[in-house]
């Protein structure tokens, strides 16, 4: 989903947020299209980012067999 989905979700939370109610968001990626836009995006609005990282497949499968 592009940028403008989350903007528009971050709009309508802000919008039917009843008084007292947290809202927390929270994404996981592996962080290859992040871009200064979305930090500045994710820091503005209060998202938690999860990065994940993969290796080569050789070092993965050696990984599982621990």
């Amino acid at each position: 989903m592009g940028i403008q989905f989350y903007e528009k979700v971050v709009e309508l939370q802000k919008r039917y947020r009843r008084e007292g109610q947290t809202i927390r968001n929270n994404l996981q990626a592996n962080g290859t299209l992040i871009s200064q836009e979305w930090v500045d995006f994710f820091k503005t609005n209060g998202f938690q980012v999860g990065v994940s990282l993969d290796g080569a497949p050789e070092v993965q499968k050696r990984e599982q067999n621990i």
